[in-house]
C-alpha cells in the first residue's frame, strides 16, 4: 500500500484503502457500479450484507443500521435471505466489539459514501436500493454517527478483516 505523506485521512481509512479498492475491482464490485449485476448475483449480495448487519445491527446507532432496508430489498426481489458461505463464515468469527465495530466503519462507510452511487446505476436497473437511499437529515445524523468510527486506529486489523470478508463474498457471488 502506497501512501502519500500529505495524506490526511485517519489511520483506518489509510490502511485499509488498498482492500477498499479491491473489493471495488472484483467483477461484482465493477457490475454493482456500473448496473450490470444480474438479479442472482444481487439477491446474494444483499443476503450477506443482511446477514451481517444481522450481527451487528444491535450494537450500531440507529442511524447506520441497515437491516430492515436490506429486509426490504430482498423482499422486493420477491426472494428471502440466503447469505454466502463467505458470510457465514465471517460472522462466525465476530466474537468482540471490535469486530463489531469495524463491520459499522466498514460497511457504514460503504453505505454513506458509496451508497448514492450505487443507487445511480442499480436504481435505473431496475433493483431495489432502499438499502442505499438517505434524506439528507438521515445522512446528516448518519455522517455523524459514523466519524467516531473512523477515527478508531484500534480497528484497522478488523476492518482489514472485513473487507477480506467483502472480497470473498463478491467472489462467491459472481
Amino acid at each position: 500500500m502506497v501512501t502519500s505523506h500529505a495524506d490526511s485521512r485517519p489511520l483506518l481509512a489509510r490502511a485499509t484503502d488498498d482492500l477498499h479498492h479491491a473489493v471495488e475491482q472484483t467483477p461484482l464490485g465493477q457490475a454493482l457500479a456500473d448496473g450490470s449485476v444480474t438479479v442472482d448475483q444481487y439477491h446474494l449480495w444483499l443476503s450477506s450484507l443482511w446477514h451481517i448487519h444481522v450481527h451487528i445491527d444491535p450494537e450500531t446507532p440507529t442511524s447506520l443500521r441497515r437491516w430492515f432496508a436490506l429486509s426490504t430489498d430482498i423482499n422486493t426481489l420477491g426472494r428471502v435471505p440466503r447469505p454466502t458461505m463467505a458470510t457465514i463464515a465471517y460472522t462466525s468469527m465476530m466474537h468482540s466489539a471490535e469486530a463489531s465495530d469495524a463491520a459499522i466503519y466498514v460497511l457504514g462507510g460503504a453505505t454513506l459514501m458509496g451508497g448514492p452511487v450505487l443507487a445511480k446505476a442499480l436504481g435505473p436497473a431496475g433493483l431495489p436500493i432502499a438499502h442505499l437511499v438517505m434524506t439528507p437529515a438521515e445522512k446528516k445524523r448518519a455522517l455523524a454517527d459514523w466519524r467516531p468510527y473512523r477515527q478508531r486506529e484500534d480497528l484497522c486489523g478488523h476492518a482489514r478483516q472485513c473487507f477480506r470478508a467483502l472480497i470473498d463474498v463478491a467472489y462467491e457471488c459472481w
